[in-house]
């Protein structure tokens, strides 16, 4: 998949730099900090939270340049929605991963409010886990004002995939790392097993990028309208 012929790659490059710079962050972690396989769910958890709030971010942007004064009821449908779609994948990384890490006892409070808790405890608690979670929104926010804004993806993009593109995001990527992640939990936690499925989220997420970019360049389809919601039901 090349954009040599593409006047608009550097951006998309840019944006793939950030991309892969900051999947280094739990390389860094697991190799100096002793993280472990939960450290990194917890972080690609995470990630999935980052993007839903950019996607707000996108629909915002999208409704001012377009004036597409319709927007915020789709943007409250996809708050809602995602927001308990990721509350419900977050209760699942811990209790499928969290007692390994001694976070989950038997009153451990396990309700989407008690997850939040328990992440923000996380976060301040382990080592260059704030770091790592700020550069995730780094990342992000690059592709955010290169690709969306700067080639103007906003205007070429599908409503539909703007709604329900995380959610295909969630299933396709997460699904792999979570079956990877038990059998790396089943081998011991060896430090190679957990590198190589940051790698394989890695390669998932920069084939992801790439083709999202060459199918939101210029020759994709015109701009849908968002005066109704697209049927179509995320996976």
């Amino acid at each position: 998949m090349m954009f040599a012929a593409n006047k608009g790659h550097r951006p998309v490059m840019l944006s793939l730099a950030a991309l892969l710079l900051v999947n280094l962050l739990p390389i860094f972690g697991v190799l100096f900090l002793g993280w472990s396989v939960f450290d990194v769910m917890v972080l690609f958890w995470l990630e999935n939270i980052v993007i839903g709030a950019i996607n707000i971010l996108r629909m915002g942007a999208r409704m001012v340049l377009l004036r597409e004064w319709g927007m915020p009821f789709l943007m409250a449908f996809f708050a809602f929605h995602y927001g308990a779609f990721c509350a419900g994948h977050g209760i699942f990384v811990f209790a499928m991963f969290g007692e390994s890490a001694k976070l989950i006892t038997a009153d451990a409070d396990m309700s989407p409010f008690g997850v939040v808790r328990m992440v923000a405890a996380f976060i301040g608690n382990q080592p260059g886990f704030l770091w790592a979670t700020l550069g995730l929104f780094a990342s992000h926010g690059v592709s955010f004002v290169v690709n969306y804004i700067g080639r103007g993806e906003y205007r070429t993009i599908n409503v539909g995939d703007l709604i329900y593109g995380p959610y295909t995001r969630i299933v396709v990527l997460h699904l792999t790392i979570i079956l990877g992640a038990i059998a790396v939990a089943s081998m011991g936690q060896p430090i190679y097993a957990v590198l190589v499925l940051i790698g394989l989220k890695t390669a998932i997420d920069a084939i992801a990028h790439l083709r999202e970019r060459q199918r939101l360049s210029a020759t994709a389809a015109p701009v849908a309208s968002t005066s109704t919601i697209p049927d179509k039901s995320p996976p």
